[in-house]
């Protein structure tokens, strides 16, 4: 089933002003999908990297919580010295997740956790 809503505007109105690339993972026929605002070169293995970093950072409700889409987003395009973490000198502004009203309410859902496991394995290949 095609979305009907663009996942690039999902978390448009969450994303800081400086964020110039984001990466959106929703769930199509349970796989996960990424679906980028201005993809560049490096950015999906440093999104997977950055997603690796925050995955045992979440509580347990979070990772267990039911989610229709999870994003990062970025200030610039990643260099490899990048820290894929945030703070001084990182690309990375924002990392999140949401269900409805943010997105449409007949989008599927998965938990955090799978959604962030399958998200990594989608962007290492991008």
């Amino acid at each position: 089933m095609a979305l009907e809503v663009d996942p690039r505007d999902v978390p448009r109105r969450d994303i800081a002003q400086d964020s110039k690339l984001w990466v959106v993972a929703t769930v199509e026929e349970g796989r996960v999908r990424a679906t980028w605002e201005a993809y560049a070169p490096g950015a999906g293995a440093y999104a997977a990297r950055a997603l690796e970093l925050w995955l045992p950072e979440l509580q347990l409700h979070d990772l267990l919580d039911e989610v229709s889409f999870l994003y990062v987003a970025m200030s610039r395009v990643p260099g490899p010295g990048d820290p894929p973490f945030f703070g001084d000198g990182s690309p990375l502004t924002h990392l999140g997740f949401g269900v409805d009203p943010a997105a449409p309410e007949d989008w599927e859902t998965a938990r955090v956790e799978d959604i962030i496991s399958q998200f990594i394995d989608v962007l290492r290949v991008q």
